[in-house]
């Protein structure tokens, strides 16, 4: 095969074509440089990502797909464009900040060389410092394996899958008499007295109001639970705060 004049950083019969649009911005594609079943030449899209244009172009070469565009970075990558934004603002700001983390340990490594005991020492190393968020961000882990089994990456099972979580200790919240006669104020006079079914329910919405001050509901949860029992505050989701 002759050597390639240009495009000599990508592999063989694989083009970049670059075009600079009216607003100024240069547009970058790449394409598969084949040919007909009558010999003619033809260009085959593959995108404009690098990265993805190469695991294509192993397809059409029909030989092993690029071991470096099976990195954690790039599956962490498109996680961040294609998924993070679907879920709503909180969990967003969550998700990136436990992606970050992960990136620490897990950017440069390729999928496959993950293993349940990798995935196990890092739960045990975030675990001394943070527990909880070691096993919220090993849970974030495990949905971006699935989500790269999805798109193609690997053909492995999820690592992430069978080990075990930390310890939680659920928090303790008691309804002193100030929240119980907050709640108690705005019941019905049907529930204000002292029958049993009256009692239950304003138990019910205490118990409610226990599940949104101590976060133990995702927000969206939170704000349902708000509007449907009317919780007697002025509860920010956003920042945690009760008044």
């Amino acid at each position: 095969m002759r050597p390639k004049s240009t495009n000599r950083d990508l592999p063989p019969r694989m083009i970049r074509v670059r075009k600079t649009l009216k607003s100024g911005k240069e547009w970058v594609s790449y394409y598969y440089n084949g040919r007909t079943p009558d010999g003619q030449r033809t260009k085959l899209p593959l995108g404009s990502d690098l990265n993805e244009a190469k695991r294509q172009w192993a397809q059409f070469e029909c030989v092993a797909i690029p071991a470096d565009t099976s990195l954690m970075r790039f599956i962490f990558d498109r996680y961040e464009k294609e998924i993070v934004p679907s879920k709503s603002p909180r969990t967003q700001k969550d998700n990136l900040h436990i992606i970050n983390m992960l990136r620490k340990v897990f950017d440069t490594a390729p999928i496959d060389a993950i293993t349940p005991q990798i995935v196990a020492q890092y739960r045990d190393k975030r675990g001394q410092d943070a527990p909880v968020r070691a096993n919220r961000e090993i849970t974030l882990l495990s949905h971006v394996f699935n989500m790269a089994r999805e798109w193609g990456f690997t053909a492995r099972e999820n690592p992430v899958k069978g080990v075990r979580k930390n310890k939680e200790t659920p928090r303790d919240y008691y309804a002193d008499d100030a929240v119980w006669n907050a709640v108690y104020a705005v019941a019905c006079d049907e529930l204000k007295g002292a029958n049993l079914g009256g009692q239950f329910f304003i138990r019910c919405r205490l118990c409610c109001l226990r599940c949104v001050v101590s976060g133990l509901l995702e927000p969206q949860a939170q704000r349902a639970i708000v509007q449907r029992y009317a919780l007697p505050c002025s509860y920010d989701i956003q920042a945690g705060n009760l008044s």
